[in-house]
């Protein structure tokens, strides 16, 4: 050391704890001492002889140290306390900042299905972080009906507990009932896996819970036919009849030959109990298993969704939606329309024709009120299947025109159907412009349907997981430099000790506007205003340009971020005298330049290609139009890397030689980029999530397709209209044929079981 450098050293020594402090005074001092030498030197004085007056001049050592020491006694303190509190709250305020947006891109902790009633971990992160639980709004009997008791192990004792808690509620006891169904000990199975007929042990069990549901809703004929199905099939065995074929048609025009069905009665007591179970259901107003009004009261417990995660939480909620075994109606029918053959068989065609004329009017029951599209075509194949019957019926009995009539009405069925099946659909060029949810779900015909909100709810959702990314970057890179500055504290002494430089609130925010807003804005203003038309299209025609997109202006962002971070950190230690390296010219950069410039240019000219129609996809069914987008945005990412290993590994740190400032530069971008990641994550996030929000609040409005309206907002609901009207003149005829019983009730008259063939 020179003179200057020992007595600003024992001046300023005081100063020490803050050692960026101590610096910046130094530098005032040694200005100080050059202008005092300089007026030395310009009386006359010669080098040594100026330097020394200029020393002389501060007066007493120990008593500027003292003043040095009580000026900036209160800053040290200040400055420390700020520090500390940087140090404390900035990196884990980030770190809050991207796991409260991811959490709220999760949102609530809707229950797929009705067991899982806890929140979940987006939910309990949510009231962690100070949110609301849209469980605590729930009554104990409200939260009963959405998950049953909480004890209950498994689906079917949670449906049981809700039933038996509210004993004459017929929407809770169908619901255990369609609950009971789901038990794999009703059905016997075969090695694999497949049902080949009913349990004998349950069936009394099973039994007895149907007559208890036909006391809770006994105008409900769903209890009757379940009783009937279930009794025949364990009285009797279908089999193919090989003596009797019929020609249909499939979906797609072939004319195929199929078998009747013969049926072998083994317990005709038990046989005729199914009989008069059926018949029974026949004089009921209605048939259904209440499992949507079921869904309709859990669905009206949950909160309105204001992300598409919750959006898509509850459409799982109704996916987990059970229906029951519509197979067994399909048995049902085949049972007894091989049973009407029997009858003619053994002479009892008046009985033959009045059972499969009951099977069409269970269709139509079926049918009728129907709130699934499932069990709209259950009841669709059964009505044609009684008429295929009832054509061999006829033909048995010789009844050749009455046959020629069933065979006419059948084909009459099928082409009404087929008109139905093949009517409007949405135009495959449309689901360009769907988005990637509402480009996999089913067309029906008839079906109209608004795009835009799913769309945008999926761009905005996008565009926040794109942020999510950079952010998470941004951490990464923080607690890194952290990591690599508390190394440094710890093992790193005097000069070589690591400082944390204070850029000063104006640069801070001159990096967030140049390096955040700047580049946001420009991007707006491309995506909003230069191909605001493009936002028409969906990520599923748009996936890989908009993936280019978010990448470059991740990048941007990045790069400017750190590129600016770095020239304040380097002028601000300038500015407090410690050793930094030269600037980076062009002439430095000339290989990552060059890369970037081709990069550059090639990302250009696909967007322009995109934007002009030479790089649009053909169509939203391939993934051609996405994946050059992709592998362009994968290249951008690597370049990204390439471009920050040169800056930050190799070039700024220039080999090493600037071995104070390389690890002062980590220690202080430390909280730029931290409050970067808060400002960007709570400013943008807060739009992003409102701008989703408004999206999924308009898909709720809109009503997309799912299994309350598949049936409404298609053309098959005039294939229900078509069974409520059949219903309503059958059931009228089969009252008015029926003899009343001493109940009032219309007596069901049940046929006695054929002979055995």
């Amino acid at each position: 050391m020179n003179g200057w450098d020992e007595l600003v050293d024992r001046l300023t020594h005081r100063l020490r704890v803050d050692e960026e402090l101590r610096l910046d005074v130094t530098q005032e001092l040694r200005a100080h001492l050059e202008d005092s030498a300089g007026e030395f030197r310009r009386a006359g004085k010669d080098e040594q002889e100026a330097a020394d007056s200029a020393a002389a001049a501060l007066g007493d050592e120990r008593q500027l140290a003292e003043m040095l020491w009580t000026a900036n006694r209160r800053r040290i303190r200040l400055r420390g306390v700020l520090r500390w509190a940087a140090r404390v709250t900035l990196l884990p305020a980030a770190v809050l900042v991207i796991v409260f947006l991811a959490v709220s891109m999760s949102g609530k902790g809707y229950p797929m299905d009705v067991g899982q009633l806890s929140p979940g971990w987006p939910g309990r992160l949510i009231v962690l972080l100070g949110g609301v639980n849209w469980q605590e709004n729930l009554t104990e009997e409200e939260r009963f009906i959405l998950a049953g008791d909480p004890a209950a192990k498994d689906g079917i004792e949670r449906a049981k507990s809700i039933a038996d808690r509210w004993a004459d509620n017929p929407i809770y006891y169908g619901d255990y009932i369609v609950n009971l169904m789901t038990s794999r000990d009703l059905y016997q199975r075969d090695e694999e896996g497949k049902v080949i007929g009913l349990t004998p042990k349950i069936l009394p069990t099973m039994l007895a819970a149907l007559d208890k549901g036909e006391q809770i809703d006994p105008d409900n004929a769903f209890y009757d036919f379940f009783k009937a199905a279930w009794l025949i099939q364990a009285a009797a065995t279908l089999s193919e009849d090989p003596d009797r074929t019929y020609e249909t048609v499939d979906r797609n025009g072939e004319v195929k030959t199929k078998h009747y069905d013969r049926i072998e009665i083994h317990d005709p007591e038990q046989f005729r109990r199914g009989l008069e179970e059926f018949r029974q259901g026949l004089a009921k107003a209605e048939c259904r298993s209440r499992t949507l009004e079921m869904l309709d009261l859990r669905l009206g417990l949950l909160p309105e969704p204001q992300r598409l995660t919750e959006y898509l939480r509850r459409s799982g909620f109704q996916a987990f939606t059970l229906l029951p075994s519509l197979s067994d109606y399909r048995v049902l029918a085949k049972s007894l329309g091989a049973y009407a053959i029997q009858l003619t068989e053994v002479g009892e065609a008046e009985e033959a024709i009045n059972v499969i004329d009951s099977v069409k009017l269970m269709a139509a029951k079926l049918g009728a009120k129907n709130q699934t599209l499932v069990g709209l075509l259950v009841a669709n194949a059964i009505h044609s299947l009684a008429l295929t019957y009832a054509e061999e019926v006829h033909k048995e009995l010789g009844q050749i025109e009455l046959a020629s009539q069933a065979y006419q009405a059948r084909g009459d069925e099928r082409a009404f159907f087929e008109h139905l099946r093949l009517g409007s659909r949405v135009d495959k060029s449309r689901f360009d412009h769907a988005g990637l949810l509402a480009s996999v779900l089913p067309s029906l015909p008839g079906w109209e349907v608004d795009f835009e909100p799913i769309r945008s709810a999926e761009q905005f959702v996008l565009t926040q997981a794109s942020l999510l990314v950079l952010l998470a970057l941004l951490v990464l890179l923080a607690l890194l430099m952290g990591a690599t500055g508390l190394v440094n504290l710890l093992f790193r002494r005097g000069e070589n000790r690591p400082i944390l430089v204070f850029i000063g609130w104006r640069r801070i925010g001159s990096i967030c506007f140049w390096a955040i807003i700047v580049p946001i804005a420009a991007y707006a203003f491309y995506a909003y205003v230069l191909t605001g038309a493009d936002r028409a299209y969906g990520l599923n025609y748009t996936f890989g340009k908009t993936m280019l997109e978010y990448t470059v202006t991740i990048g941007a962002i990045f790069a400017l971020l750190l590129g600016l971070s770095y020239s304040a950190i380097r002028r601000r230690a300038e500015e407090i005298g410690l050793a930094v390296p030269p600037p980076i010219r062009l002439r430095n950069r000339w290989v990552v330049a060059g890369m970037g410039a081709v990069l550059g240019l090639a990302v250009g000219v696909y967007l322009a290609g995109w934007a002009l129609g030479p790089f649009k996809p053909p169509t939203s069914e391939t993934m051609f139009g996405s994946e050059p987008g992709i592998l362009l945005a994968v290249v951008v990412a690597l370049f990204l890397v390439v471009w920050g290993l040169r800056e930050w590994v190799g070039g700024s740190y220039h080999r090493g030689k600037y071995p104070r400032f390389r690890r002062s530069l980590s220690r202080s971008a430390v909280p730029i980029l931290a409050s970067a990641v808060i400002i960007v994550g709570l400013f943008c996030g807060w739009a992003l999530g409102r701008a989703e929000g408004s999206a999924v609040r308009r898909m709720t409005a809109a009503g997309t397709l799912d299994i309350h309206n598949e049936i409404e907002q298609s053309n098959y609901r005039l294939l229900r209209e078509r069974f409520e009207k059949q219903h309503e003149e059958m059931l009228a005829e089969f009252l008015g044929s029926a003899e009343p019983s001493p109940a009032g009730r219309p007596s069901p008259a049940a046929p006695r079981p054929a002979a055995p063939r």
